[in-house]
Formats: structure tokens, sequence, C-alpha cells
């Protein structure tokens, strides 16, 4: 699951990596998606996301491999 004490500064982090799309409406429905995923449902099916938006090109590669790792600095094992 996600840290909810460091919420504020995820999303903060989350919406810089995604700065880098050009699309921002797609950057916004990622870091929506990938925070429901990851403080919902838990951060195995949030990295599932991630790898998912990688594959249809709608994230390049550094992205993806950014995200991946903030979700795993701010994951709690419950």
């Amino acid at each position: 699951m996600l840290k909810m004490a460091n919420r504020d500064l995820f999303l903060w982090d989350l919406n810089e990596i995604l700065k880098a799309l050009p699309d921002r409406g797609l950057a916004e429905n990622i870091a929506a998606t990938v925070y429901s995923k990851a403080s919902r449902l838990g951060i195995d099916e949030a990295l599932a996301y991630v790898d998912s938006m990688r594959k249809e090109n709608n994230l390049d590669e550094k992205s993806a491999n950014s995200i991946r790792d903030l979700l795993m600095r701010n994951s709690v094992r419950r």
C-alpha cells in the first residue's frame, strides 16, 4: 500500500515526472490512476498499470522507471 503520511510529496513527485508528457490530459489521467491504484488496491496493481501504459507507448521508459522507483520508495507492506 501507499504510505499516506507522504501523500502530498508523492503526488508532487508524480506530477513532476509526468510534466515531460506532451499531452497534459493524459498526464493527469495517468497520475490520478497511479495514485488511486496505489492507495486503494496496492503497489503491485499500480506497477502493472505503469507497465501497461509503457507497452501502449503512453509513457517513455525513463518516466515509467521513475514512477516505478517512486512507488517502491513510498510503499509499505501491511
